[in-house]
């Protein structure tokens, strides 16, 4: 199929209507330019992990990180909480290790809660068929997202771990 005809009236005012969009354009996009943006790491941290956390924990440091945090790892379990589309909400354990001395291994983790109906896809209710963006159990993931608290996960008064406000997830 070939480009439609355009009449020589409507073809002048086509031509008008964007070099006026270029006019306008160009002296905001070099603005644009010129404004530098301020950096992400202002916003976001991307040196934590889940290991840092953990230290925290340990050190009894229990204020949250100020800027967002980028984290990797695990999902060893998934809790849908709120099934329903609308107020969808699934809380993920996301691990990491790591090997001392090739004896034993030392594990690190976190509470991921994500809330609204884009996560549905990723974590489907159990019973429901997985979509093809569905992230399966012990996937490796990226989240994106804020630490709240920590919290004692066990009647063990020494298991603790920050509960993060998932705001993405990906998986590696």
């Amino acid at each position: 199929m070939g480009a439609v005809p355009v009449a020589p009236r409507r073809r002048s005012v086509a031509f008008a209507a964007v070099a006026v969009a270029v006019a306008i354009g160009t002296p905001l996009v070099a603005q644009a330019r010129e404004a530098p943006a301020p950096p992400l790491d202002a916003a976001v941290d991307f040196s934590i992990t889940l290991k840092d956390l953990d230290r925290l924990i340990r050190q009894g440091r229990f204020a949250p990180p100020e800027r967002a945090l980028v984290l990797d790892g695990t999902i060893k379990r998934i809790d849908v909480l709120d099934p329903t589309p609308a107020t969808f909400a699934v809380q993920l354990e996301l691990v990491k290790g790591e090997w001392f001395e090739r004896e034993a291994v030392r594990s690190y983790r976190s509470i991921i809660l994500l809330e609204g109906r884009q996560f549905a896809t990723y974590f489907p209710p159990r019973g429901e068929d997985p979509t093809a963006a569905a992230i399966p159990l012990n996937s490796r993931v990226v989240v994106a997202g804020v630490a709240l608290l920590v919290a004692q996960l066990t009647e063990d008064p020494d298991d603790l771990a920050w509960v993060i406000a998932g705001q993405y997830v990906r998986a590696l």
